[in-house]
Formats: structure tokens, sequence, C-alpha cells
């Protein structure tokens, strides 16, 4: 196992790893996500709300358009028939 962590970081000073993301800066805000701030906190838990009911007002129009289109549909394929 060490064999491998040396073979790695080896590459990772050398560059050879391709375009694979290297963090070079281990500290707690990278490798840990920061405290928010009481307002910062109530920003996100806002914008959570938000994002929650856009996503089902859209899931909403989006159930209509396949209702609608299904509808649609129906009534043509009935015209031709007819």
């Amino acid at each position: 196992m060490e064999v491998v962590r040396k073979a790695v970081l080896d590459n990772l000073a050398a560059g050879q790893l391709g375009n694979k993301a290297v963090i070079t800066d281990h500290t707690k805000d990278s490798i840990f996500k920061p405290n928010l701030s009481r307002m910062e906190a109530q920003k996100a838990a806002t914008d959570r709300s938000a994002k929650a009911i856009l996503s089902a007002e859209k899931s909403a129009v989006d159930a209509k358009t396949l209702r609608l289109r299904a509808a649609r549909l129906a009534r043509d394929q009935n015209d031709n028939n007819h």
C-alpha cells in the first residue's frame, strides 16, 4: 500500500496524472466545509426552499405538458380515423 501511495505522490509531483484535479492546499477550509454565519445559513435555507418550490412547479408544468400532449395526439389520431 505504501508503494502505491509513493508512486501516486511521485506522479503528482512530476505532473504525470493527466488533467485530474490536484488539491495542493490542505487546510481545514479545503477539506471541510466552513461553518456558515447566521445570515449565510438563513440565506442557504431560503435558497433550498426556493429551489424546492421551483422544482415542484417545474414538475407540475412537465406533467401537464405530457398530459396535454397525449390528449392532443389522441384527438389527432381520432380525427384521422373519422
